[in-house]
């Protein structure tokens, strides 16, 4: 399977997650899905922010591989960018989902360094999850995407995602309602 065009494809490679890829890849997801500079007063908390998650992240690496994977994009040594991807429920309300005796394949947490973003990582690291998906023969793969997020909503449809349902939820300390896509994605074998 070939990767698809990368700015900086001689540069980037995707591989597994190690152990000692925790604090880059915690580091890369708080300042993706929680920038400290747009918080306020919750700048404060980032740096404990970031510890609980390098904890939860290496707790999440001992899993067996046959149901879960974390990706990184590296660059040199530098990690850049990650994506997670496991045999899972979907969160929230899944059982829509039907006659799927077994979970379905869920893909979370992909975000890229702020230098790297608007390069290809996301869109690289995003077809590797899929290869992972294929190599555990399934068929469909599910994310979800806030609605709110022109950037990855174009990655995503451009990638071949449709939007399943829409679902309203509540973010943490946040006084209004938002959109979250649940979308899928149907792969060949």
């Amino acid at each position: 399977m070939e990767s698809p065009p990368l700015a900086n494809q001689a540069q980037a490679r995707v591989r597994w997650a190690e152990r000692l890829d925790a604090r880059a890849v915690a580091y890369i997801l708080a300042d993706g899905f929680h920038p400290p500079q747009n918080q306020g007063w919750l700048r404060w908390v980032h740096p404990w922010l970031r510890a609980g998650m390098v904890q939860d992240i290496e707790n999440r690496l001992l899993r067996p591989a046959q149901s879960y994977a974390c990706l990184v994009a590296v660059v040199g040594e530098a990690c850049v960018g990650t994506v997670e991807i496991a045999q899972r429920p979907i969160p929230g309300d899944w059982w829509w989902l039907g006659q799927n005796t077994r979970d379905p394949i869920y893909i979370s947490n992909l975000a890229v360094a702020q230098s790297w973003r608007r390069q290809g990582v996301a869109r690289l690291l995003l077809h590797k999850a899929e290869h992972v998906a294929q190599s555990w023969q399934q068929n469909q793969i599910y994310l979800h995407v806030m609605a709110d997020n022109p950037g990855a909503l174009k990655l995503y449809t451009t990638a071949g995602y449709r939007v399943e349902r829409v679902e309203r939820t509540w973010p943490f300390l946040s006084a209004q309602p938002v959109n979250k896509l649940l979308m899928r994605k149907g792969l060949s074998r």
